[in-house]
């Protein structure tokens, strides 16, 4: 497509709207982004104050569990109320021991994992020394055709247990580990994960040191594995000293962008512009969505009024066989931007500003000349900070949201 077409948008477009479906209002404030099942019949949160929620595709309560309150007084006894009621970490919805049912995995900040029947039963819990706000892995890291956890905790340890509950091994960093755990895999399976102190880690199956690589400032970032620039995986994490890395599988450097701000989330891994190579997506505390090239050089930005946090989302939300990117941003908005970017021409005598989809203008005069930037298609005002968003992929598309309150939003696309 011609960088003309690009701009004013000579193209046949799909025309529809981003409707809310439905809203779920909690007792307490949801502090989780949700977990949702593969066929979109289940969707689990946790709150502060320490509830493990199920929702049906509807919006309708399924069932909710106390998890503290399934445990015996003495695991409580040492324990600060306010500190161990809180579930900070997404749930994990998988079928853990082969049983043909899905089982929810559940970590609270009373360092303890629980593990739940789909009907909200418990069928074991692991208790850690310190809290956990990371979401566990759940893989066969061993191959043995079985799933293992694998989990961190702020006692500096990183935990493997089978899906009984029982320790397999552990292994000792240097720091906490605030990090959801990665799998690399290759010839030899690698565990990856950051730790508090700026290390990346990299274990073997068994839990041994294979090699580590060390950032400027914390890692909370779970890392990306993907295919970026050849055959060979990569590893893309960010870090709180505002950069992104791309390392190799040893744990050499590629290179290194910096953005304006500290990352706390995952980065995405997606061919946005179809030209058959994959563009890296993330959110900073500079308020921006930055897009990079497998190459890690800036293709494009987009700038909201406070902090992106969470990962963007990236689908075709309307069928029109072009991907749109979601971003929610401690502003209290969903944005939905264009995939490919704008171009910024150099100002055109009787040319002011450019017309976007729904009624959204962009001035070009403000841009610096001969760059690319976002492109706003939608927005939406939600009711606080945006903490997660999560695709939900059924006949209508769509996605959930939370925010700093006790309410879930379900948005959907209709066509007109």
């Amino acid at each position: 497509m011609d960088i003309f077409s690009k701009l004013f948008g000579f193209k046949k477009e799909k025309r529809g709207k981003i409707v809310k479906e439905w809203d779920f209002l909690a007792d307490e404030t949801i502090t989780t982004n949700p977990a949702v099942s593969k066929d979109n019949s289940l969707i689990v949160f946790g709150t502060k104050n320490g509830k493990v929620y199920a929702l049906d595709n509807k919006g309708k309560i399924k069932w909710i569990i106390e998890v503290h309150k399934k445990l015996r007084k003495e695991e409580l006894f040492f324990l600060e109320e306010d500190k161990f009621k809180q579930i900070s970490a997404e749930p994990v919805i998988a079928d853990i021991n082969n049983d043909g049912q899905d089982e929810i995995v559940v970590s609270s900040e009373m360092g303890i994992i629980y593990t739940l029947s789909n009907g909200g039963k418990l069928l074991w819990s692991f208790s850690t020394q310190d809290v956990i706000t990371a979401s566990p892995l759940i893989a066969d890291i061993d191959n043995d055709g079985n799933l293992e956890i694998v989990i961190g905790s702020n006692d500096s340890f990183l935990y493997a247990l089978n899906n009984n509950g029982k320790l397999i091994w552990k292994f000792k960093a240097q720091s906490g580990i605030e990090s959801i755990p990665a799998i690399l895999r290759s010839v030899q399976n690698q565990i990856i994960f950051g730790s508090n102190d700026g290390t990346v880690y990299s274990l073997n199956d068994k839990g041994r040191l294979l090699w580590k690589f060390k950032t400027g400032d914390k890692i909370t970032a779970q890392p990306t594995i993907g295919r970026i620039d050849d055959d060979k995986l990569s590893i893309i994490i960010g870090s709180q000293d505002s950069c992104l890395y791309a390392l190799d599988e040893k744990g050499k450097l590629i290179w290194k962008y910096e953005s304006g701000g500290k990352i706390f989330s995952k980065a995405v891994i997606s061919d946005i512009d179809n030209d058959k190579r994959p563009e890296i997506l993330f959110g900073s505390c500079d308020d921006k969505l930055h897009v990079i090239s497998n190459r890690g050089n800036k293709i494009w930005d987009y700038e909201t009024n406070f902090w992106v946090v969470s990962s963007p989302l990236v689908m075709d939300i309307n069928n029109d066989n072009k991907l749109e990117i979601f971003i929610g941003s401690y502003d209290n908005y969903i944005y939905m931007l264009d995939s490919e970017g704008n171009f910024v021409l150099d100002y055109m005598p009787g040319i002011s500003s450019i017309t976007q989809q729904s009624g959204h203008y962009s001035d070009i005069i403000t841009k610096e000349p001969g760059d690319f930037y976002g492109k706003l298609l939608w927005k939406q005002k939600v009711d606080s900070i945006v903490t997660g968003l999560k695709f939900i992929k059924e006949k209508r598309k769509g996605m959930l949201v939370t925010t700093n309150t006790k309410k879930l939003d379900k948005f959907i696309y209709e066509e007109n």
